[in-house]
């Protein structure tokens, strides 16, 4: 026993991560009834279902369990005080100052962990009194310090300037892992990924036949391996380092030479390990997200469900004409001299219809700024590779877009698709207070496609151009609430 597993009350000091939507009660239950540390996260979903979770530990494990309080996501005090009613015994915080409720739930016999990814993160936690840390390298998910810190690093630092009990998180998925960070100075583990491929947990297979439903052919096999060899090359790495660390501190100089043999090792390792998180990162940014699972299963539109329908298509007593013939019959549609001019799948929008366009544009902004209360937005109209990539532009639709080719190769930038890729990336890299939320956003701009692969489809008018006028909608809200904005 050490002072990990004297907090937490379990046989190992294994501590399961509290990620979203899969640290519930069956998963946790079983980390516990193993001899770990289960945790019940509590940022995803209504409060009321992540209390009933809470409840059905009771049910299905006699042995202790924790729950993890993400401040940031904290409206009130309910869900502390719910922890305190329950008997919960070991409580981790995260995303935030722990300060205002360590007092309260020490008081009610529960330790606090607070999770830190800095060193000034951790002597804050420790002002707070909190009874232990979750140190979270750079190597780890969730909320990160900007400043990329190695995990064995980070131990070793919060170590010479703190006696509290460390968990050590972040990249840690065998007994290897965790005899690394073990002589570092750690006393426990919180492993994350490791438990999502458990039986117990509500992703697994279910995630899998998801993505296959979605006609993504995912290796996952391929990307659990190159996620297994990523964190070995960093572990490998930072021994290394710390070896070189050491020799710098001694000033031997008969280690010197050796000092610069591991310096072309770390060199190596690292080039591999970049190779290594390269491939992994092609396959994770490829993953498309989830359907709903109301959404239809199929290969194309064609498998496309109607759910609702408004109103009677007229019925003419004659053949109606293309909106192109209409409009190069009354000469406000020229997409000969577009030809001309720029090339194929662009037009000359003329004299009324161009004013016509433009007046619908405004009337949508005005209705959507002055009635649905939106903030018009006039961004710019080119992004970043890192912009578009923060959408899904990139990298799986990089050939239907264009790229603006600059002297710098490095700086890559791209005329937007549409406006939802600068409007949303506004928020990018900020976490935001609940209570300036929703956030709803309306913008009218040009947007720019290539439309690759779409040729011989719908080929002739405006449906398929590369450029074309649109008045875009983004609302930033929580995530229970994103079906109620939809409708």
């Amino acid at each position: 026993m050490n002072r990990v597993t004297a907090h937490m009350g379990s046989k190992y000091p294994i501590i399961q991560a509290p990620m979203g939507w899969i640290a519930r009660s069956q998963l946790a239950s079983a980390v516990c009834e193993a001899g770990g540390m289960g945790i019940i996260e509590t940022s995803s979903g209504e409060i009321d279902n992540c209390k009933k979770e809470i409840q059905m530990m009771s049910e299905l494990t006699d042995k202790p369990f924790g729950v993890n309080l993400p401040l940031l996501f904290l409206k009130d005090d309910s869900m502390v005080n719910f922890c305190v009613e329950s008997g919960v015994r070991f409580v981790t915080t995260s995303a935030g100052d722990p300060t205002k409720y360590v007092g309260t739930l020490k008081d009610a016999g529960i330790t606090v962990y607070h999770a830190v990814p800095s060193l000034d993160g951790a002597i804050k936690a420790a002002n707070a009194g909190v009874d232990g840390l979750v140190v979270e390298g750079t190597e780890g998910g969730g909320f990160k310090s900007p400043i990329e810190v190695g995990l064995l690093v980070l131990i070793q630092s919060i170590k010479q300037n703190l006696d509290l009990p460390i968990i050590a998180a972040g990249g840690i998925a065998d007994g290897a892992g965790m005899a690394a960070v073990f002589a570092a100075g750690a006393e426990g583990i919180q492993m994350g990924t490791r438990f999502v491929s458990s039986l117990e947990s509500p992703v697994h297979d279910n995630f899998k036949n998801t993505i296959k439903n979605r006609n993504v052919d995912v290796d996952f096999d391929q990307m659990l391996n190159l996620d297994e060899e990523n964190r070995k090359l960093i572990q490998e790495k930072e021994k290394l380092e710390m070896e070189k660390k050491s020799i710098s501190k001694s000033k031997d100089e008969t280690l010197f030479e050796k000092s610069k043999e591991i310096s072309n090792k770390i060199d190596d390792l690292s080039k591999n390990q970049k190779n290594v998180k390269d491939q992994l990162d092609q396959i994770l940014s490829n993953i498309p997200n989830l359907p709903l699972n109301d959404v239809p299963i199929g290969k194309d539109e064609n498998s496309n469900k109607e759910v609702v329908k408004s109103g009677e298509i007229k019925e003419m007593s004659f053949k109606p004409k293309s909106h192109y013939e209409i409009g190069e019959k009354l000469n406000m549609l020229d997409f000969d001299l577009a030809t001309k001019t720029t090339g194929s799948r662009f037009v000359f929008v003329k004299d009324k219809l161009a004013s016509l366009e433009r007046a619908i544009s405004n009337f949508m902004i005005d209705t959507h700024v002055n009635n649905n209360g939106y903030t018009e937005i006039s961004p710019p109209l080119m992004a970043t590779d890192n912009t578009m990539f923060g959408t899904g532009q990139l990298p799986k639709f990089e050939n239907d877009q264009f790229e603006i080719k600059f002297d710098d190769k490095n700086d890559r930038k791209f005329l937007i698709p549409t406006a939802e890729v600068i409007l949303t990336n506004m928020v990018k890299n900020q976490i935001l207070n609940l209570k300036s939320l929703p956030m709803r956003l309306v913008a009218s701009t040009p947007c720019f496609r290539k439309e690759a692969g779409s040729y011989g489809k719908d080929t002739k008018g405006m449906i398929r151009q590369h450029q074309f006028y649109k008045v875009e909608l983004v609302s930033i809200v929580e995530n229970n609430k994103c079906i109620e904005e939809l409708e």
